[in-house]
């Protein structure tokens, strides 16, 4: 490929809630490692609830839209998880709502990338609101136009492979297509946006990304729409979940020309601290090495040598303990597969409620 080209990995993901602590500490351990290779991470049904920007010592970036935190909850929200890198880099956040949140990215010069984030409701909402849900992403698409444009979430619709007349999707797919389905291909018509996980063709168990309770039941409800084919290197499942939900995540590669590379991450480290009488001591040696007539840079220069050599910095505390982190690999290795049997999807439900007890 050509050096001067740069790829965006673009990632959505159905993590199933990371409203409670040991939830979240979950998440940020199951992604940040050197597995799960991301740019922009997009969530849906977090369960966090208003809208936050929080910042982790891993140095990463949640920013969150959820539903107003005076009601019940309602299993939705959505968001994004960047790096500092990838956050300096954002021109605006935008949370809509509990099920649309946007950002517009800054990639070159003048040249912006709008990443839209979504989670449809599900089948037990009415079709009355999954056309609210469209008409309100039609409302947050409108008006400034981008260079790269994208949405990606989980649509909770099957839309398969294209039918005859179809210009918003691709030759590829799973499933036979739901009412749901119809109305994504409609509104992806009517918007201009094009499905491009139909345009790799994909072993079925590298496109599914749901999995039913009982293991007996694959969809590929999760998708990444755009307003241009080209860019779209490749969009792929990762062959495991990374988290404790039955959604896995997909993976959309988009070629990003003359773009900057985005930095990974780095933990931020922990402040020193000092112990006074050391300080005093430290201070004093220095000061009594100046000539009496130093300048006082000179003395500052001594000041901040003492602060060095008292200094002590802390050993960062790891956020889970081994045993844990033994838990979550086993839980990770037994996630059942389409047509699991039960005592396989037992084990794994026993190893999710160890990994989850260990991390309160």
């Amino acid at each position: 490929m050509n050096p001067t080209v740069n790829q965006l990995r673009l990632i959505t993901y159905n993590v199933r809630s990371i409203q409670r602590p040991e939830r979240l500490t979950d998440f940020e351990n199951a992604v940040n490692n050197d597995a799960v290779k991301f740019d922009v991470l997009g969530l849906s049904e977090t369960w966090r609830r208003g809208r936050e920007t929080t910042r982790f010592s891993s140095g990463y970036v949640l920013h969150s839209s959820g539903a107003d935190p005076t009601t019940r909850p309602i299993g939705t929200g959505v968001g994004f998880y960047v790096s500092a890198s990838v956050d300096r880099q954002i021109e605006g956040i935008r949370f809509i709502s509990d099920r649309i949140i946007q950002l517009v990215l800054n990639v070159r010069g003048r040249r912006k990338l709008r990443i839209t984030q979504v989670y449809a409701p599900h089948s037990g909402h009415d079709d009355d609101e999954y056309d609210a849900f469209l008409e309100q992403l039609t409302s947050a698409l409108n008006g400034r136009s981008f260079t790269h444009d994208y949405v990606i979430g989980d649509f909770n619709a099957i839309v398969g492979p294209a039918q005859r007349g179809d210009r918003c999707c691709g030759k590829h797919g799973l499933g036979d297509r739901n009412d749901r389905g119809e109305q994504l291909v409609n509104f992806c018509e009517a918007a201009g946006l094009f499905i491009a996980n139909g345009l790799f063709k994909k072993r079925p168990k590298r496109r599914w990304t749901w999995l039913s309770p009982d293991a007996q039941t694959a969809n590929e409800i999760d998708y990444v729409l755009t307003r241009h084919r080209a860019p779209i290197a490749d969009v792929s499942v990762l062959s495991r979940s990374i988290f404790s939900s039955d959604h896995r995540p997909l993976r959309a590669n988009i070629r990003l020309p003359h773009a900057r590379r985005f930095a990974p991450a780095k933990p931020r480290p922990l402040p020193p601290t000092f112990d006074r009488l050391h300080l005093q001591t430290a201070m004093a040696v220095f000061a009594h090495q100046l000539p009496d007539d130093a300048p006082l840079s000179a003395f500052i220069q001594a000041m901040y040598a003492a602060q060095q050599e008292a200094a002590r910095r802390p050993e960062p505390v790891p956020r889970i303990s081994d045993r844990t982190r033994h838990l979550l690999a086993r839980r990770s290795r037994l996630q059942p597969q389409p047509g699991a049997p039960p005592a396989t999807r037992l084990q794994y439900t026993i190893a999710c409620k160890a990994a989850r007890w260990s991390l309160i």
